[in-house]
């Protein structure tokens, strides 16, 4: 448009394409709300199959660059809690490889058999079967995190609830050959039971992931630590984001006792519930970015300066209107003015009430009857 000689500041019609461009990057900016992190990377992990890296490291060889060492936080996205960042150091293993080689741009994790869990599992339940890692060098992130181990202290009680509960295919045939029944039809039938239960499963994820947003929140808000009752809903969320794995559930009412112990008022950038749905000021930097001004209202009132004084004056599709309207037939104008869904009867035969109706709904061909 600026090539064909149009002017924002003299043309409507492109002062509010600007508009909209800017108002749109602006909400995509504040809905993204990703923040850039220097000295950051991310590759895709694979299993050490050699078992020859050390607990707590990794080794990472990327192109231009060589291999990385020291001390580094890499997590993988979803990051929803603390405990999805891990703290590893990388290391150069290149001598250690029988014979010699690297893997170019690729996250080797430690498979030590001194480790209770695969590095990637402790981020967000991640697996080597293309998951990402992302790791992040920069001093004064990787300085300010300590990694700190939960335990009870003397007579505190374990907070954790919940069963394992799974159907074993060996039980569900035992049981048919008792009862003289099809396997087909047993096994279908505990197929579906386990695909709802699944379904369960994630649901509870995602009130878990909320219940510890709100606890962090408030936590942030208030300007103090993780309270206990944030970190020891971490190990539900973990519990609850392998369910399918391992069989763990709660119950709905063992659920909604726990989720009563713990409740807190929701942040103000949640939406509300209803009228009697109080909130908590949030000056987390999520309460921070809503407060923002709404990039349309910003938009409105910052921008109007640099467009053109009127609507009409400034609308280049106004004589394109005109001259389209100008070289039809009585009979067309009726028709074109009666297009619609449901179509409209209403009969407009001056030009200039043609022109907007044309302008209005985007026509700028003669419409042919069937």
């Amino acid at each position: 448009m600026y090539a064909a000689g149009m002017d924002h500041r003299t043309d409507n019609y492109l002062f509010m394409c600007v508009r909209l461009y800017i108002v749109t990057q602006l909400r995509k900016a504040r809905e993204g709300g990703h923040l850039p992190c220097p000295d950051t990377y991310s590759l895709v992990m694979i299993s050490d199959f050699d078992q020859t890296l050390q607990p707590g490291t990794y080794s990472a060889y990327r192109s231009g660059h060589g291999f990385d060492v020291g001390r580094r936080l890499v997590t993988r996205i979803p990051c929803a809690h603390p405990s999805d960042i891990v703290l590893l150091d990388a290391v150069d293993d290149f001598s250690k490889r029988k014979p010699t080689f690297a893997f170019e741009n690729l996250a080797v994790m430690s498979a030590h058999g001194d480790l209770d869990c695969s590095p990637a599992s402790q981020m967000s339940g991640g697996d080597y079967d293309g998951d990402r890692m992302i790791a992040i060098s920069f001093p004064p992130l990787v300085g300010s995190v300590r990694t700190l181990k939960r335990e009870l202290t003397t007579g505190e009680t374990d907070p954790l609830k919940g069963m394992y509960s799974a159907t074993q295919l060996q039980d569900v045939v035992n049981e048919c050959e008792q009862q003289r029944l099809p396997v087909s039809i047993a096994i279908e039938g505990a197929l579906k039971k386990t695909c709802l239960r699944m379904i369960g499963d994630a649901d509870m994820v995602a009130k878990f992931n909320v219940m510890w947003t709100y606890l962090a929140d408030r936590d942030i808000s208030l300007g103090r630590k993780f309270s206990h009752a944030t970190l020891a809903l971490v190990h539900y969320q973990e519990l609850a984001l392998d369910a399918a794995k391992t069989g763990w559930c709660m119950a709905p009412d063992v659920f909604q006792v726990y989720k009563n112990q713990v409740a807190c008022r929701r942040p103000h950038w949640c939406p509300s519930k209803g009228p009697s749905d109080t909130a908590l000021a949030s000056k987390s930097a999520l309460g921070q970015l809503f407060n923002l001004e709404d990039p349309a209202a910003w938009a409105e009132t910052t921008l109007a300066k640099f467009g053109p004084e009127t609507v009409v004056a400034g609308n280049s599709l106004m004589n394109i209107a005109d001259s389209f309207a100008a070289k039809l037939p009585q009979e067309e104008i009726c028709f074109i003015v009666g297009f619609g869904n449901p179509p409209t009867r209403s009969i407009m035969t001056t030009q200039k009430h043609l022109s907007m109706r044309l302008l209005q709904s985007g026509h700028t061909r003669k419409q042919k009857t069937s």
